[in-house]
């Protein structure tokens, strides 16, 4: 005879006043976890509320990657990441060689491309760790604190930060500004969703600070070139050319 299967009403109405949730677990980021891909998750209506304020409840890891350690997730993820960060990072390391080292490259490549692949796979590590540790911070810390919330992903962050090292000092201040412009967009869109600003104001400001940015560039290209990075002093003299 046949199984009946119950449907997710007729099991909502066994859990009682309980709400089901489905966490999904992803495939790629937890490749062990085949056959299940997701678990349905049932919280009282007082947990769900807290749930979504991101206080006081704690969905366990085994619900995120059962069959998985924290450390083996991880360790997975990390060996993931290096090819695909290495595929990324590789073009932008090989634009400068091929705009500034093109005659170099010719007559010696083999020092030109071993520093290419050097600081390709430096970029990539630092990807591959940054990803990984903050993965497992958040798995980390959720258990220490015993809940979830924004507070796990600044923690986790912060650690995972530290992979910024894996850069050559030269590297980092580009990455450090580079995060603040995405952190400022993060803001913005922010401010604009919780209506504190409209955005066609915030627009504005935008605008006005790209101006201020770019005057203040010019500026130094003019009077103090010394203070600007080499690439952007020959990207400007290309395009802008010299006085």
């Amino acid at each position: 005879m046949a199984t009946q299967v119950k449907t997710d009403d007729e099991r909502l109405r066994e859990h009682g006043d309980r709400i089901k949730h489905t966490v999904v677990r992803d495939q790629e980021l937890f490749p062990l976890n085949k056959g299940c891909q997701s678990k349905n998750v049932y919280f009282t209506r007082e947990e769900e509320r807290a749930l979504n304020r991101g206080k006081n409840h704690y969905i366990q890891c085994d619900y995120l990657h059962p069959n998985q350690t924290c450390e083996s997730v991880a360790a997975t993820l990390w060996l993931k990441e290096i090819p695909a960060a290495f595929m990324l990072y590789a073009p932008i390391h090989l634009i400068p060689v091929l705009v500034y080292k093109r005659k170099s490259l010719f007559k010696d490549p083999i020092p030109i491309l071993t520093g290419f692949f050097k600081n390709s796979m430096r970029s990539a590590l630092f990807l591959a760790v940054f990803n990984s540790v903050l993965v497992y911070g958040m798995c980390k810390i959720g258990k220490l604190r015993q809940r979830h919330g924004i507070v796990n992903v600044y923690l986790a962050g912060l650690f995972a930060g530290a992979s910024l090292f894996f850069e050559p000092k030269g590297r980092r201040s580009e990455i450090a500004i580079y995060s603040v412009v995405e952190t400022s967009e993060a803001a913005r869109n922010s401010i604009i969703q919780h209506k504190f600003v409209s955005e066609k104001n915030m627009n504005r400001a935008f605008i006005a600070l790209f101006s201020l940015a770019m005057a203040t560039t010019m500026y130094l290209y003019e009077h103090n070139t010394r203070s600007l990075k080499s690439s952007v002093v020959g990207l400007l003299r290309k395009i802008v050319g010299t006085n």
